[in-house]
Formats: structure tokens, C-alpha cells, sequence
């Protein structure tokens, strides 16, 4: 499974999230406190560069971490 850790704009972490949950392949998405704002699960068979290259157009998007398990 791959987990995306992303860091929000001040004031838009909602708006960030909501553009990610509509994302193709992500199948939770959640606010958080902390170092990141946002993490989202995307399903282990997805074509994660597709997934990114959506992720990168996020409105309020600061960074993007992304952890793969192997």
C-alpha cells in the first residue's frame, strides 16, 4: 500500500483533502495534527505516478511525502 503525507497551505488543509479523496485509487483520506495535514491511503494496485501527478495539482498543496510498502 502506498501512504501519502501532505503538508497544507495555512487555512486549506479541508480544501486539500477534499481534492485528494477524489483522486482515482485513494481509499481513505484524513486531517491530521501534527508535521502533516493530510494523509491518504491509495490502493495497492494503483498507478502511483498518475496518482501524483493529481496529488501535485491539489489546490493548497505545500509538500508531498510518499511512503510505498515493499
Amino acid at each position: 500500500m502506498t501512504t501519502l503525507l501532505l503538508q497544507a497551505d495555512p487555512g486549506r488543509a479541508a480544501e486539500l483533502a477534499s481534492h485528494i479523496a477524489t483522486l482515482p485509487a485513494v481509499c481513505d483520506t484524513v486531517l491530521t495534527s501534527g508535521p502533516y495535514d493530510v494523509i491518504a491511503q491509495v490502493l495497492e494496485d494503483a498507478d502511483v505516478p498518475t496518482i501524483l501527478a493529481g496529488a501535485k495539482r491539489a489546490p493548497g498543496l505545500a509538500r508531498i511525502c510518499v511512503c510505498r510498502s515493499v
